[in-house]
């Protein structure tokens, strides 16, 4: 698989799993912004040079461009050259059109929040409390 959707809201948890796939493939890493079509120029001049060695293209919040740009984005991601991967980023499955959604692997992100011990002993002394 060349392209892959990563989808949740941790911060860290998205980076962690960034990194882990560009080491996987043994790649550069370059984030690029996608927000609007000049954005796009920019990625497809970019997408046409000529890699000699694995490169990984990050673009975060795929969620939040528009559809005019995701669906011009659809050829750059069904055509990509040798040693090159794509990871998409998003908080909201739903926001990335279905063209997109069919061409990459989704990672789903447990969004689990990690509770302190502190809140622990917090909710502990509520929950065992006297009204």
């Amino acid at each position: 698989m060349h392209a892959f959707l990563i989808v949740g809201e941790e911060i860290n948890a998205i980076e962690s799993k960034i990194t882990e796939l560009v080491s996987q493939f043994e790649s550069k890493k370059y984030d690029f912004v996608l927000q609007k079509m000049p954005d796009l120029r920019e990625l497809t001049s970019f997408t046409k040079l000529s890699l000699r060695e694995n490169t990984t293209l990050v673009i975060r919040d795929i969620d939040e461009t528009s559809i005019e740009t995701q669906n011009a984005f659809l050829k750059t991601l069904e055509e990509p050259q040798d040693h090159l991967h794509f990871v998409l980023t998003a908080k909201n499955l739903e926001a990335v059109v279905q063209t997109i959604v069919s061409r990459v692997e989704v990672i789903e992100l447990n969004d689990e929040r990690i509770i302190s011990n502190e809140d622990i002993q917090e909710a502990w002394k509520f929950y065992t409390s006297s009204i």
